[in-house]
């Protein structure tokens, strides 16, 4: 089944990468190596000045 992903990365590795400000808690964030559509999922959003976490939904509408 295609549209599937892995993120396993830590909760610190993504708030350095992208220069997140704090927006989520930490203890909402779990590594997942079976992202499937429809499925909730971390996500990096950006408001045209800064970066932050949030969760969205994964997959086609």
């Amino acid at each position: 089944m295609s549209g599937r992903y892995t993120l396993f990365t830590d909760f610190e590795s993504l708030i350095d990468r992208f220069d997140i400000e704090y927006s989520m808690e930490e203890d909402l964030f779990m590594p997942s190596y079976n992202i499937a559509p429809s499925q909730k999922v971390v996500s990096i959003i950006n408001d045209g000045k800064k970066n932050r976490l949030g969760k969205l939904r994964w997959g086609l509408i």
